[in-house]
């Protein structure tokens, strides 16, 4: 399936794409087919730690691709991401399991612009999810609500791997609204060695570690209607 991406080949906007993550918006529900064949967002560089030995990395042959959608009940987030990915096997689809970004996982954060709580949600290749509301930076809530109504669908072949999953808005810990902000992540091996991995985010990563979590990388969304 082809997408076409949002995001420009020119490097400026590219970086200006980057500041405003997009969440396209519809009054008529979503079907799988619909949510996969949404424009995508792009990221074609790994997080780089800042050394000049490690400056010189080349970008994906392929980039990932992701897109994020609303509909008057649910919450999607589609994403393809090249090469065969490294995961457990013998996780299935719409298991939960906390861990998953030891693997290949796509991942992507819902934030309170107002008081800093957030959402963390990882999808696996198998279709496994896991989710956690932190009160504040790293700090597991007192109360974590699993959503019960969610749908996972996942495909992997030689070449590339894609997850859709989505959730009902009303049981997201963080109110889908004009001041929630977005961070996508992604994780993978290292394709000339499993036993490493890379990390790509939607916004830059400030420091030489990286961490998906700092209030550095979310973005405000910015809502477009279908």
């Amino acid at each position: 399936m082809s997408h076409s991406p949002i995001t420009s080949n020119d490097p400026a906007a590219r970086r200006e794409s980057l500041l405003m993550p997009i969440c396209f918006s519809s009054e008529v529900p979503f079907t799988l087919d619909r949510a996969l064949s949404l424009p995508r967002q792009e990221i074609s560089r790994p997080w780089l730690h800042l050394q000049p030995q490690e400056d010189g990395l080349e970008s994906l042959s392929s980039p990932i691709r992701w897109s994020l959608a609303h509909d008057s009940k649910a919450l999607w987030f589609c994403a393809s991401i090249p090469g065969s990915p490294i995961y457990d096997t013998s996780l299935k689809g719409g298991e939960f399991v906390e861990g998953l970004w030891e693997s290949d996982v796509a991942e992507f954060f819902l934030r309170d612009g107002h008081t800093g709580a957030y959402q963390e949600f990882n999808v696996s290749p198998a279709g496994a999810w896991w989710t956690c509301y932190f009160s504040a930076y790293r700090q597991r809530a007192a109360v974590n609500h699993r959503p019960e109504t969610i749908c996972t669908h996942a495909s992997t072949d030689r070449s590339s791997w894609q997850v859709a999953f989505a959730v009902r808005t009303d049981e997201l810990s963080v109110a889908l609204d004009r001041n929630t902000q977005l961070h996508v992540a992604f994780i993978r091996a290292l394709p000339t060695d499993s036993s490493k991995q890379e990390f790509f985010s939607s916004r830059q990563l400030p420091g030489i570690e990286p961490d998906f979590h700092c209030a550095e990388v979310f973005a405000p969304i910015q809502f477009e209607a279908l």
